[in-house]
């Protein structure tokens, strides 16, 4: 059985660690037969601001590029999705939450009903946050784990979240940079 499996990396840099991650967990979990497909936000051609009305599919006057039609296709085909970014300034790079603002739009994640109940529309997912931080857990004054958007997935069915921090990340390179992407590469072993 193979688990088909999304990892979305929201790190501008091809050369930094969180994609060197991105790429351990997705070698894992190749190596114990999942299918991989990866979204580098930084290849893609989006506008990442949600313009007015842009939030619900079914009346956008922002229609969604092409890369973003293929990330939508990209998450209906997934089984688990894996969301590799760094944590700056206490949240996740503008890249990447402008494409979960554009991707997880009204109509395609979620819809109301018609007692205007939230009705998530991307159950049977599961999904694991990969952060990068650069200063201690302590220092940075947030809670262990990004939980908005831990909720936000939780929210349109996407469960169990599954959250782990690498760091602090620091330069030069520091000498726990193999063993966390040995971790890494070992919890995309766990898939199966």
């Amino acid at each position: 059985m193979t688990k088909r499996t999304l990892i979305v990396v929201g790190h501008h840099n091809p050369d930094s660690y969180t994609n060197a991650l991105a790429t351990a967990y997705a070698r894992g979990a190749e190596a114990v037969g999942a299918e991989v497909r990866r979204l580098n936000l930084y290849e893609m051609d989006f506008d990442p601001v949600a313009r007015p009305d842009s939030l619900s599919s079914s009346s956008s006057t922002q229609p969604l590029e092409p890369d973003l039609q293929r990330a939508q296709r990209d998450l209906e085909w997934a089984e688990h999705v894996v969301f590799a970014y760094p944590k700056w300034w206490g949240g996740m790079p503008a890249l990447m939450k402008g494409f979960i603002d554009r991707v997880l739009q009204e109509g395609y994640a979620y819809e109301y009903g018609p007692s205007r109940e939230w009705i998530p529309r991307l159950e049977g997912r599961s999904a694991h946050l990969l952060i990068t931080v650069g200063v201690p857990q302590p220092q940075n004054g947030l809670p262990p784990g990004d939980l908005s958007v831990k909720g936000a997935l939780e929210s349109i069915g996407i469960t169990p979240v599954r959250v782990t921090h690498y760091g602090p990340i620091s330069k030069p390179a520091d000498p726990c940079y193999d063993g966390w992407l040995q971790e890494a590469h070992g919890q995309g072993e766990l898939l199966m």
